[in-house]
């Protein structure tokens, strides 16, 4: 892996994108895609899409970042969560097009998705590094379309998404004064999200016995390897945190009679021929995910990679995306082949703690910053992130904890709770109560794709501080 740049160096990386300035900028079509050089030999994908509401000049830009780290947002986010179209090609009555000026998907870190480097010593390393690599990206689109950069911009995100996003948002803030480029962020939206890990895997095990999943017996032989994550964490040996985290994972999984970490009221989602067809996601998972060596990353990504978004992205996609004129996906690029490579990359990066962003931009009192939360997803479960949220010091954390929540029910004339939130000042916290760890798209029970449309229009109506 390569060096850590220092703060000059990302800065000059920054600047150095294939940007088109705004003079030349051009009227938005109906979906556009690209590549953006950030760095000599480092190619980023992206796809936006013209949102319904694109003759108001106050309709949002919304950004999506998946997780993984390594899943793709062209793929996932875009036909499995919030895009216009699924993987059968149907409408999407949720898509996050009908509320915003343009949704854009980008595929960072580099290497997810339809992403590529030319050699792996150009994966990225750092939480520094995939924010440079963001800004990069923003610039280059943003200067490309007439008035996308004046547009309100919200940023979502997912799982390990959540990590990437804090950094992200004060990366572009610091561009923006510095007169870097323009952009106009007013929040942050940080869904099911892996800001701590600690602070999640100290929690998986009390929550799993809420759920009557563990019992006490349980607990003591789980322990250990708890506080073996925790160690590693509390020394800074951050790749061996990464790594009892993986050992955490499986000893959980043996003795929790592989309890599913998407949607933990299930068990045994393997993802094959096997799998209920209740269970089933999007289908079995895909050679990409089966190809994968590391058995950390392939636990991580395989849900992110069904084999039949595998045949959709490099079948009927690749084809599409290959039509545009001057366009064209390397015939070496595979949709996902390089998700495991980016994964391994961020083993030191994967548990450290980001809270101490989230507590900046907060203070900072420049944008909103949202967190919802899916109360049957295990992996980023909602003690977890009350317990990252204890850390928070911003000054308005006492008011938002004695703050009354609200629900949101999921529909018209259904009065079967969907969420409950609650607003003090610039943080906002949703509940979803029937939701996993993809709370905008599947698995989950009774309306919650329609909820969570609603908790996207509550967020971007807020607008910014």
């Amino acid at each position: 892996a390569r060096e850590p740049p220092g703060p000059v160096m990302l800065a000059v990386a920054a600047l150095l994108a294939c940007a088109v300035s705004a003079v030349g900028a051009i009227p938005l079509p109906a979906e556009d895609w690209g590549y953006t050089t950030v760095r000599p030999g480092a190619h980023v994908f992206w796809w936006i899409y013209r949102g319904d509401q694109a003759s108001d000049p106050n309709a949002p830009l919304v950004l999506w970042q998946q997780g993984g780290p390594g899943a793709s947002s062209t793929g996932f986010g875009n036909f499995l969560e919030v895009g216009p179209v699924d993987v059968s090609g149907m409408p999407r009555n949720t898509s996050w097009t009908k509320t915003s000026g343009a949704l854009l998907f980008i595929d960072n870190p580099v290497g997810s998705g339809f992403s590529y480097v030319d050699h792996p010593s150009l994966l990225t390393t750092t939480n520094a590094e995939l924010a440079s690599d963001y800004v990069a990206v923003l610039q280059d689109v943003l200067g490309k379309y007439d008035s996308l950069s004046k547009r309100p911009m919200f940023m979502f995100c997912e799982s390990f998404g959540g990590h990437m996003v804090p950094a992200y948002a004060t990366a572009v803030l610091d561009a923006v004064a510095a007169g870097k480029f323009e952009a106009n962020l007013k929040g942050i939206a940080l869904g099911d999200s892996w800001v701590s890990g600690v602070a999640y895997t100290d929690t998986w095990v009390p929550y799993l016995r809420q759920l009557s999943v563990l019992d006490s017996r349980d607990e003591a032989a789980l322990q250990p390897v708890v506080d073996a994550v925790s160690s590693a964490v509390k020394q800074g040996r951050w790749q061996d945190a990464t790594n009892q985290w993986g050992n955490l994972e499986n000893a959980i999984g043996e003795t929790a009679d592989d309890v599913d970490w998407y949607f933990s009221i299930w068990h045994h989602v393997s993802g094959n021929e096997a799998t209920p067809p209740e269970h089933d996601r999007a289908g079995r998972y895909s050679r990409i995910a089966r190809a994968m060596e590391n058995p950390l990353a392939r636990r991580q990504l395989a849900a992110y990679h069904a084999e039949s978004l595998d045949q959709l992205m490099n079948g009927p996609i690749r084809a599409k995306l290959n039509n545009k004129s001057g366009f064209v996906i390397p015939a070496n690029v595979t949709w996902g082949g390089q998700s495991g490579a980016v994964f391994e990359t961020l083993g030191v990066e994967f548990m450290k703690d980001v809270t101490p962003v989230v507590d900046a931009l907060l203070k900072s009192g420049k944008i909103r910053v949202n967190v919802y939360q899916g109360a049957l997803d295990l992996i980023c479960c909602t003690p977890g992130t009350e317990l990252w949220m204890k850390n928070l010091t911003w000054s308005g954390m006492q008011s938002f904890y004695q703050t009354q929540k609200t629900p949101i029910y999921p529909r018209p004339g259904d009065m079967n709770t969907g969420a409950f939130a609650k607003t003090h000042g610039i943080l906002s916290m949703y509940y979803l109560t029937r939701s996993g760890h993809m709370a905008p798209g599947a698995p989950s029970i009774g309306g919650m794709p329609d909820t969570m449309f609603k908790i996207h229009q509550q967020i971007i109506a807020a607008g910014g501080p």
